[in-house]
């Protein structure tokens, strides 16, 4: 599976009938999308661990070249009776060259790796597809997406007379609509184009406002969450669902006055990655956990955008003291069952900040409907 930065997507899964086992090979057949044979037998390790088996379930991991795909098989020890799972993987297809984040001194623009579409366009695109289709099965769930209020699907014309005021009046005015509007938070950036995904164009407006949505954290605190059991995932669809309506209703009105705005909502990612807007705009500080960190709402909040050449100033970065407190705080980590979250910051992209690994978080977040346990556990989040 060489070499390093090559990402194999499985092609297909043969499970085994056990149904406790069958959830630990759902999960790390879903998420061995990994760069390095180490790495793999790392995560075989840590999802074990996180799916608890029995010690009488001994699994090792082999691959091998067959012909031109190569054959990665998990072999798994139930009860004595031995049973391979194997999982083909098409090298030319289903390979894609993805820049590895870690260690990189360069500043560079974000890679989508998930939450985007079309799914063949991006190296974890199967996943996605496994994910979603598992989650809109169920009811709850698929409801809430499909007759949930997003807000005006179709935005307004920008009205032809472009309306003055002065930068400072139409920030204040902005913000005082949002507020008033399904926001909770509500917070201006100079748009920077290294916030944008590499491959997508970066808009011609110069401004983002971001908004945030609190979350009801006692229905998010009931993270993880099952087919059975979905009020936290629930809470957190609920709650895209009115990020995206505040940020459609910002937009209308911000072309009533003769200005060019397009939203940006959740939970697919669009083509610009809102943490580092949010974190501009004065939101927060990240967390260990890789969630901003809010004063009045910890990490049990959500992000939409707006961006606009409507004449804004921006505000300031926050700092409070939640970086220095994560630097002494293991909570996160400790309750995280696949262990994905690092006690030390990374260099990553050119910036020194905390590092959640992907390949690690990924098959635990898929099977839980999103999981969410790091934010639920926050100590910012639960005051």
């Amino acid at each position: 599976m060489s070499p390093e930065g090559l990402v194999g997507i499985f092609s297909s899964i043969i499970e085994p009938t056990t149904g406790h086992l069958t959830r630990f090979i759902t999960d790390f057949a879903h998420c061995s999308l990994v760069r390095s044979e180490a790495i793999r037998h790392d995560h075989l390790r840590t999802s074990i661990a996180s799916h608890r088996l029995p010690q009488k379930h001994q699994c090792s991991l082999a691959i091998t070249p067959l012909g031109d795909e190569y054959l990665e098989h998990l072999t798994c020890v139930v009860d004595s009776s031995p049973k391979v799972i194997g999982f083909a993987i098409d090298p030319h297809e289903n390979l894609v060259e993805v820049p590895p984040p870690l260690r990189e001194t360069g500043i560079r623009r974000p890679t989508r790796i998930y939450w985007h579409n079309p799914p063949d366009a991006i190296p974890h695109g199967k996943i996605q597809q496994w994910m979603v289709g598992r989650f809109n099965r169920v009811p709850a769930f698929q409801e809430v997406y499909a007759k949930g209020d997003r807000g005006p699907r179709k935005l307004d014309p920008v009205a032809g007379e472009q309306k003055q005021d002065s930068p400072v009046n139409w920030s204040a005015r902005g913000k005082a609509f949002g507020l008033q509007n399904e926001a909770d938070l509500v917070g201006i950036a100079k748009l920077d184009p290294n916030w944008v995904y590499f491959d997508c164009e970066p808009p011609t407006e110069p401004w983002i406002i971001v908004l945030g949505v609190g979350m009801d954290h006692s229905r998010l605190a009931q993270a993880p969450s099952s087919d059975e059991d979905t009020a936290s995932a629930h809470e957190v669809s609920v709650q895209y669902n009115r990020g995206a309506r505040a940020a459609a209703h910002l937009a209308n009105w911000i072309r009533s006055q003769g200005y060019h705005s397009t939203p940006h909502a959740g939970p697919w990612a669009g083509s610009i990655t809102a943490t580092p807007a949010a974190l501009a705009c004065g939101f927060g500080e990240l967390g260990k956990h890789g969630n901003i960190i809010n004063r009045q709402y910890g990490s049990s909040f959500r992000l939409s955008a707006v961006v606009t050449d409507m004449p804004l100033v921006a505000d300031d970065a926050a700092e409070f003291g939640a970086d220095e407190f994560c630097i002494r705080c293991q909570v996160c980590i400790n309750e995280c069952p696949p262990s994905a979250i690092s006690d030390n910051k990374q260099m990553v992209r050119g910036v020194e900040k905390w590092y959640v690994d992907f390949d690690k978080c990924i098959p635990y977040f898929n099977e839980t409907h999103g999981c969410g346990i790091c934010i639920a556990v926050c100590p910012w989040s639960r005051r």
